[in-house]
């Protein structure tokens, strides 16, 4: 995998994706068990920053900043909200017994979402 993100055939654009989709991917395993410690939190960005410094070929001696190494990148942090983002989902699919499709099915429903919301409130359940 080094070689793809060190590799100068390959454009920026094909990078970011190759990286999103199966370095993060194996990284974020199973992500909703975790517990989100500062220290976790500060590794993960960490990672993160070390692939996008990896894809521009920046070296450790050079002083750029993360926010610079953004910038460059036309990128903001993913990792950690990522991560965000699965235990919300998570934690919906549970609170509506409902497996991801039909959440997102569902969602895509207002009325159909507002009545689940609705039911939950006065305990009905779904």
């Amino acid at each position: 995998m080094r070689k793809l993100l060190i590799s100068k055939d390959l454009s920026l654009p094909l990078k970011l994706r190759i990286v999103k989709c199966y370095i993060f991917p194996i990284l974020l395993y199973s992500v909703e068990a975790w517990t989100l410690t500062e220290t976790l939190t500060r590794k993960l960005e960490a990672f993160e920053m070390w692939v996008y410094r990896r894809i521009l070929h920046i070296s450790w001696t050079e002083h750029v900043t993360n926010i610079e190494v953004l910038q460059r990148i036309g990128k903001e942090k993913e990792i950690v909200n990522t991560r965000r983002r699965h235990s919300w989902l998570q934690n919906l699919r549970k609170w509506f017994g409902l497996t991801s499709v039909e959440l997102f099915r569902v969602a895509a429903n207002k009325i159909k979402i507002a009545m689940l919301i609705a039911n939950v409130r006065n305990g009905q359940g779904t």
